[in-house]
């Protein structure tokens, strides 16, 4: 554009409002400053000035004027720059803000679902094994061999939703605690360190439970284990009369 309007301008005079591609080039480098191609809009204003000192050399102005034909175009792409430094220093900054306030949020919301859930666990705590502290704590209280069992049976449970996480539900640990009846000892474990996916949990609990009903004496042990990446879940079942043929169970 630049080219083509100074080929037609007047050399013997100032050419005043003819110069108009001059106000056009800055116009369009500062709207591309603004935009975050700040080189490239600089490339531009020093081509600017350099095609119009080079006309104005020939004309009645001479390269002083062509200077001062380019101070608006220099004039507004310093501004421009200025601008567009100041506007992408306050984006980080907002960007950075919002950043630490969501993980402000984040951790409160972790640490309010971590409050819940220690309260939720106490109660459970005190539903299920209140009773038989406070008969253990009774000076003379003297248990029974069934009362014995029954805080065998509530210490193991216990230890199951601990240790078991995700293999702890409902039904496992109502199987869990009828085969211990019977005198089969049972551990779950889940040392996958991560949560089962529903569709694992629900096939690997149906398959848990079945174990244990099935089991009349010797040892259940169920283990979550990371297998290639993925968690699957380990059954393995022997009897104290058939000790030569465990029972082997693996589930992806």
């Amino acid at each position: 554009m630049a080219v083509l309007v100074d080929s037609v301008l007047p050399k013997v005079v100032w050419p005043g409002y003819a110069a108009w591609h001059t106000a056009a080039s800055y116009t369009l480098l500062v709207v591309i400053n603004l935009r975050g191609r700040v080189f490239l809009s600089w490339i531009g204003g020093i081509l600017s000035v350099v095609l119009t000192v080079i006309w104005a050399s020939d004309a009645a102005s001479g390269w002083i004027g062509g200077m001062l034909m380019s101070i608006a175009t220099i004039g507004w792409l310093t501004v421009a720059t200025g601008v567009s430094r100041f506007l992408r220093n306050n984006n980080r900054l907002i960007i950075q803000y919002a950043a630490d306030a969501r993980a402000s949020v984040d951790r409160y919301a972790a640490e309010k679902a971590l409050g819940v859930a220690r309260t939720q666990w106490i109660n459970h705590v005190r539903r299920v094994a209140a009773p038989a502290l406070e008969q253990i704590c009774t000076h003379e209280h003297i248990p029974s061999e069934v009362q014995r069992q029954e805080y065998t049976l509530i210490e193991a449970q216990l230890r199951d939703e601990v240790r078991g996480r995700s293999l702890a539900t409902d039904h496992v640990l109502e199987a869990a605690w009828r085969a211990r009846k019977r005198g089969v000892t049972v551990h779950l474990i889940d040392d996958g360190g991560e949560d089962l996916s529903p569709s694992l949990v629900t096939r690997a609990a149906d398959k848990v439970i079945s174990v244990l009903d099935q089991a009349q004496t010797g040892t259940v042990t169920v283990r979550i284990r990371l297998a290639g990446g993925a968690s699957a879940v380990t059954i393995f079942a022997t009897a104290s009369e058939n000790s030569d043929e465990p029972t082997l169970v693996e589930i992806f």
